[in-house]
């Protein structure tokens, strides 16, 4: 479920275990909007959306642009 887990703790365990190619995106589903400081070091928020009671975003790895 969405909103079961931390965005940024699941974001640093990918890097961390090094399932993420340089230039990943990675999509991220939330009860509610996230802002750039809940995403670990190393990665930035490029969009974010709603859907319903969804809250949708798309945050960047390393140097991803």
């Amino acid at each position: 479920p969405f909103g079961a887990e931390d965005p940024g703790a699941l974001c640093a365990a990918l890097a961390r275990g090094g399932w993420l190619a340089p230039d990943a995106r990675v999509y991220l589903e939330s009860r509610g909007a996230l802002d750039e400081d809940a995403l670990p070091p190393g990665f930035r928020m490029l969009r974010r959306q709603r859907a319903g009671q969804v809250r949708y975003h798309l945050a960047a790895a390393g140097d991803a642009d």
